[in-house]
């Protein structure tokens, strides 16, 4: 009702209309991780809201777009499905489904679990260390779940039955594993021999490399020094016997000077 200072007034209608800020609807991807290779697919469905209602996908807080491999389809104006094909390592993480309208916006998001079967990050490979020095070996693999590693070491000369590593001899700590990681601390001859690094983290049947590892003494003279008599003008012959992982260079000094 409008009034002016003569006394007429004047009546008008007013409708007033309130948006509706839009609900996304709580979704999920399962309550099991998916495995490797499986499809995927996954629906948006808005609630509330008032209309027009925009539908989109965020992954890591990026939009999601058709080059990733992943296509959102809409089904009608307040419902929108997410299908991966083929799922893989790449695709594990969170995605958000995202509603707006002229009155506001909603979110939600779920968490992808992939199952990925063990993989090499570095995979062992033969070595060979010097006598007494401290020797590393990596063996690193991913997957989902994290992969568990372990080392053994074959029982003998040759390939074929092993002993886990922490059950060589009890209470030594001259072997140790630490993260996919044995360390061989002061290696010698005994540690010479065929190890197995395996991981495993139940999806497929694991990974497993079998590695050499030699030992290379330096060399040593099991007589340090001898006195030889000679006669005056006569041939003298000398002997230099070195031991020590072949070959082995040997050369002669007379008085501190090379020969």
């Amino acid at each position: 009702v409008a009034r002016n200072a003569q006394g007429h007034t004047a009546k008008g209608n007013l409708e007033v209309q309130v948006m509706v800020c839009p609900k996304i609807l709580p979704f999920s991807f399962g309550e099991t991780p998916s495995n490797a290779g499986d499809s995927v697919q996954v629906v948006c469905t808005v609630v509330k809201g008032d209309k027009p209602l925009r539908i989109s996908w965020n992954f890591y807080g990026e939009e999601l777009s058709s080059n990733m491999g992943i296509t959102t389809t809409p089904v009608s104006d307040s419902m929108n499905v997410l299908s991966i094909p083929s799922v893989g390592t790449a695709n594990r993480g969170n995605y958000t489904c995202v509603a707006k309208n002229s009155a506001g916006y909603d979110s939600f998001t779920a968490q992808l679990l992939v199952n990925v079967p063990p993989r090499w990050i570095l995979e062992p490979t033969d070595k060979a260390f010097a006598q007494g020095g401290d020797a590393k070996i990596e063996c690193k693999a991913d997957g989902f779940p994290k992969p568990q590693v372990t080392w053994k070491k074959a029982i003998g000369n040759s390939p074929g039955d092993y002993k886990d590593i922490k059950d060589l001899k009890p209470g030594s700590d001259d072997i140790k594993v630490d993260e996919g990681t044995l360390s061989i601390h002061n290696i010698q001859k005994n540690h010479e021999g065929h190890y197995l690094c395996e991981a495993v983290n139940g999806i497929g049947s694991g990974l497993s490399a079998v590695i050499t590892i030699s030992v290379q003494a330096p060399p040593h003279f099991e007589i340090k020094s001898r006195n030889q008599t000679s006669e005056k003008g006569q041939p003298a012959v000398l002997e230099c016997m070195a031991k020590g992982e072949k070959p082995i260079g040997i050369v002669w000094n007379m008085n501190n000077k090379r020969l």
